[in-house]
Formats: structure tokens, sequence, C-alpha cells
């Protein structure tokens, strides 16, 4: 006669917490596949706008380093509303092509906050009117007060304006300020101290026909 062999049956505490481990394995891998199939959406950046500015100038710099410090900023407005504020100096006697990247070091700390839906409208607003859409570079040889690099954002593409020695009361500014009132659009964004050639330019006023 041929025997049967009994299987012991699990005890209760080891099943319960088999059973445990198996629903929250399952819930795990439920959770990582949702993140993975919808991940967050990233918004999109709408208006950046980079500054350079000289400080402190050095008479002990070696040939061949800038004698002069640099002051940089790059505020960046993002389209559901975002902005990022990022400050960086690079010290006198710095080699040259320190001094001439636009971009932040790392690990420099950002200053974040919410621009009012009110005023990122009226943001927008004034990014697509016809004459900043217009807007080209501004390259001037003589003495300025500081140095730029704006990108706007469209549905076309990124609209690069690159500015080099900003000359506020340039013949070209006098008669069309638009470049200075996105300028000065960024600065009051940012809760930047308005330099004086800011003062008269109202960005809502319309830009006379060319």
């Amino acid at each position: 006669m041929q025997r049967t062999k009994r299987t012991r049956p699990i005890p209760f505490g080891l099943a319960t917490a088999f059973l445990v481990f198996a629903v929250a394995n399952s819930q795990s891998i439920q959770e990582q596949t949702r993140t993975a199939r919808s991940p967050e959406p990233v918004p999109n950046p709408l208006l950046t706008v980079r500054e350079r500015l000289k400080t402190i100038v050095s008479l002990n710099c070696h040939v061949g380093l800038v004698g002069y410090g640099l002051s940089y900023s790059e505020l960046t407005v993002f389209s559901d509303g975002q902005v990022q504020k990022v400050n960086w100096s690079v010290p006198p006697c710095s080699d040259p092509v320190l001094a001439s990247e636009w971009k932040a070091p790392v690990g420099s700390k950002a200053r974040r906050f919410m621009l009012p839906q009110g005023a990122l409208k009226q943001l927008q607003s004034f990014l697509d009117r016809p004459e900043v859409k217009d807007l080209r570079d501004f390259l001037n040889t003589g003495s300025g007060v500081g140095d730029y690099d704006i990108e706007i954002h469209r549905a076309s593409g990124v609209q690069r304006v690159p500015v080099f020695s900003l000359m506020p009361s340039h013949y070209s500014l006098m008669q069309d300020p638009t470049l200075l009132r996105v300028i000065c659009r960024a600065k009051e964004i940012g809760g930047d101290e308005r330099p004086p050639w800011c003062a008269d330019l109202n960005p809502s006023q319309p830009v006379p026909a060319r």
C-alpha cells in the first residue's frame, strides 16, 4: 500500500506576513509603474535674461588674466509663472574663459518664487508685441553699463538677443527703447534696484511706428 505524503500547513503568522509582503510589493510595483508612465510635466521657460556687470578693478593681475571682477545674474520666468533667479561673481585676475561664460557655477544658490497670474499674463502680452519680436542684437564698441544675453522662447523657436556694452543713451535706443524695456521688466520681476535709465520707461506705452 502506497503512503500518501502529508503536507504540513503553513503557520498562520507566517502566512499572514507573506500576504502583507506580497500586497506591499505589488503596491510598490504599481507606484513605480505609475511614476514611470506619467512623470510630472516640466514647465517651459518663457523668458531668460542674463546680466554681466564689471565690479572691482585690480592692478596686480598677471598678464593674460582679466583685470576686473564681474557680477552675473540670470533670471528665468517659466510658462507656469515660476521664477528662478541666480547670482554669482567672478573675482579679478581670473582666466578669460571663466570670465566669458554665462553659465552659473555648480552649487550656485537659486532663489525661486511664483509670479502672480496677472503679472504673468502682462509679461506674455508684452513679449508678444511686434516690436519685441523684432528685437535683434545690440553690439556697442563704446563704454556701456553692462552686457546682456536675452532668450525669449516662442512656438517658432528661441529668439536670442545678445547685448554687448549696453548704452541706454544710444540714439537707436532713444528712438526705440524696447530693448531697455525688456531688461527693466526683468529687473522689476527679480526685485533688483532699477537703474536711472529705467525710470522713464513704461512697458505698457506703445513704441512709435518706425
